[in-house]
């Protein structure tokens, strides 16, 4: 009989809704007080002659459940009918009905509802202390002795596991309430992403068909929601790269997540949009396979650009690659005149088959020379970069001191130094293993740095050159010098070919912006890499790292020698 009032009230409240108003308060406290006094009509003999019923339960938990207005409305509605059955027992039953309700409103504002069952029976333990002694109120001091030891016991059990169960079925239609509602929410919340996102969304059976399309896809392809559903994604791609549609193939047999499988699909208008898809199975709670989930996006902008790019790089990749080729063929040709044009010059300036017969021709003679000398060095650079650029560059490696290939350049280049008030200087580290490189190569490198050193380095500054052995990182060659340095800002394209920067005129001669590009690629052409540090005002170091024979001989198990030889 409790659970079927306890549900019956539980539908009027209900009804009556979750909010907090006032009146809907008072609705809630009039549900309960309808269910104390229909109580107090319905009480079960638990020994001859002792009846008991609950009114005084329905009313503690209209407080909790109800708010301060239901408990005082529950209380006044069942002690109200209470006085009006009347007898020597009714100040007693009132009184112990309105405690109910000042008991239930003090919980519910302290604690609201009781949420657990432990906190249920404790409130009901509560109510069971704070509402018995009243029994002795009843007139004459020996019947109501006798009546709190009748009823004890069963109002004990009664209230305590009482207000157990109205709590748990008062609480468990609210939870669901709450779930339904929070699920409501969640399906309005996905609904509104569908329709509004860039993506869309989609799911698929345990077969692979589709059984739902967010509105995105039919906007994107033009078609209604039938052309999907019920269909598999191989039976709507166009187009795919093969080895693509194969992962996703092998990924959906074997019900694992996919990412950005890219496909193209036949649009309503006849056009091919490129679609990404990226899904992710969904299992029951057996482990059975039952689908997948996933999102979808229009990639054929992308896809588009993707394709003009790679074209793009293609054509400039050929074209550099013709230009390189080009120049490489064209070595001889360019050299052999210029050669001619430098013999010649250095007859005419020296006067080896007379004197001119006017002045101004060896000044003019020596003005061809020197020219000619810059246009080969630029030719040089130009070409040995073509060749790097083309991979015909072919290096001579056989094992070499650094010190001998250091010293010559140095001595080529102190004229020039001491010319320009500049100190220049060598710290070779004695006892180097030998380095594995190609002579010529590296000669140029070494040339290029310390020419574009005294370049940028005015009257009173230094250059120098250093040379160790690192047992990590292998042969390292420096130069360095206190010149005007490079701004921070270029510092990353100073190794272009042709860039030169701006801020930063050469002290003496001119610059081709071929040497730092040039030195780069050799080094790498051995397997090095080249290093540069600067600040603007304060100088420039340049550091090229070879690969020691530590290094090599990890690599291949072969003798220095063997190694640069077959370098």
């Amino acid at each position: 009989m409790a659970i079927v009032l306890g549900y019956g009230l539980r539908t009027i409240v209900l009804q009556i809704g979750p909010d907090q108003r006032l009146a809907a308060q008072a609705l809630t406290g009039l549900a309960f007080g309808l269910l104390a006094v229909l109580w107090m009509q319905l009480p079960f003999e638990v020994r001859p002659g002792v009846l008991v019923d609950l009114r005084n339960l329905a009313v503690f938990l209209a407080g909790p459940f109800g708010g301060g207005i239901a408990a005082l409305v529950a209380g006044v509605l069942t002690g109200a009918y209470r006085l009006y059955l009347g007898g020597e027992g009714a100040l007693a039953g009132t009184g112990s009905i309105l405690t109910a309700a000042a008991l239930g409103w003090l919980i519910g504002l302290r604690w609201g509802r009781p949420q657990t069952w432990r906190a249920a029976g404790l409130a009901g333990l509560a109510l069971f202390a704070g509402t018995i002694p009243w029994f002795l109120a009843i007139p004459g001091q020996e019947p109501g002795w006798r009546l709190v030891l009748a009823v004890a016991a069963p109002y004990a059990v009664f209230y305590t596991g009482g207000a157990m169960l109205l709590s748990g079925l008062l609480n468990s239609e609210q939870r669901r309430q709450r779930a339904e509602e929070h699920l409501k929410l969640n399906e309005q919340r996905f609904r509104d992403i569908a329709e509004i996102a860039s993506e869309w969304f989609w799911e698929m059976d345990a077969q692979g068909r589709f059984t739902y399309v967010s509105p995105r896809l039919l906007e994107v392809s033009g078609f209604e929601a039938g052309h999907f559903l019920g269909r598999r994604r191989d039976d709507l791609i166009a187009e795919a790269a093969p080895e693509n549609l194969h992962l996703y193939q092998q990924a959906v047999a074997q019900h694992q997540p996919f990412r950005d499988f890219i496909y193209g699909l036949r649009a309503a208008d006849g056009s091919l949009r490129q679609l990404a898809a990226s899904g992710k199975p969904l299992f029951d709670k057996d482990g059975r396979f039952i689908g997948y989930r996933g999102s979808g996006r229009d990639m054929t902008e992308a896809v588009h650009d993707r394709r003009e790019l790679e074209r793009a790089r293609r054509e400039a990749e050929d074209a550099n690659r013709a230009k390189s080729e080009f120049l490489a063929t064209m070595s001889h040709e360019l050299r052999t005149p210029l050669n001619a044009i430098l013999g010649f010059s250095e007859v005419m300036k020296g006067e080896m088959m007379g004197p001119h017969s006017v002045s101004a021709y060896k000044g003019y003679s020596a003005d061809i020379h020197a020219s000619a000398l810059l246009l080969l060095s630029l030719v040089n650079d130009v070409l040995d970069m073509a060749k790097v650029e083309a991979g015909r560059m072919h290096l001579e490696k056989a094992p070499h001191q650094l010190g001998d290939i250091i010293g010559p350049v140095v001595r080529l280049l102190e004229a020039r130094a001491a010319s320009l008030g500049i100190r220049l200087s060598a710290d070779i580290q004695t006892a180097m293993p030998p380095a594995c490189v190609d002579e010529r190569a590296m000669k140029q490198i070494l040339l290029n740095l310390l020419s574009n050193a005294l370049k940028f380095t005015g009257p009173g500054g230094a250059v120098g050159v250093a040379a160790h052995y690192d047992d990590k990182l292998g042969h390292v060659l420096t130069v360095s010098d206190t010149g005007t340095g490079i701004p921070a800002a270029e510092l990353t394209r100073v190794f272009e070919p042709f860039y030169q920067v701006r801020a930063r005129k050469p002290i003496s001669g001119d610059g081709t912006g071929l040497g730092l590009a040039l030195c780069k690629a050799l080094a790498e052409a051995h397997g090095g890499r080249l290093l540069l540090e600067s600040r603007s005002g304060e100088g420039t170091t340049v550091k090229v790292i070879l690969p020691g024979e530590a290094q090599r001989q990890q690599d291949e198990a072969k003798p220095l020698d063997a190694i640069c030889l077959a370098g």
